[in-house]
């Protein structure tokens, strides 16, 4: 990997991997959702605490739990809901 400075404004570091002969920018985006999940999208890879990777299906958004309920953790199933679990 091998990390840049982003052109002005904002100033801020931003990842570029080297990929068959070509550069392409990744753009990892953590949403917090009110009351929600983290909704996690781009090129992202979710290991357990031993480096193991976490298998998920696709390879669209994640969805990982906040509340603490899940019974598919570390993967948000809905239950903040079903507890009344509240980010504020």
């Amino acid at each position: 990997m091998e990390w840049t400075a982003a052109a002005p404004p904002g100033n801020r570091l931003q990842k570029s991997r080297r990929k068959e002969g070509r550069t392409a920018m990744d753009e990892v985006v953590i949403e917090v959702r009110t009351n929600g999940p983290y909704k996690v999208t781009g090129p992202v890879k979710l290991v357990d605490m031993d480096g193991n990777a976490i298998p998920r299906e696709g390879e669209g958004a994640i969805f990982l739990c906040r509340c603490g309920q899940s019974g598919e953790k570390p993967f948000c199933d809905g239950s903040h809901k079903r507890c009344g679990w509240k980010s504020e």
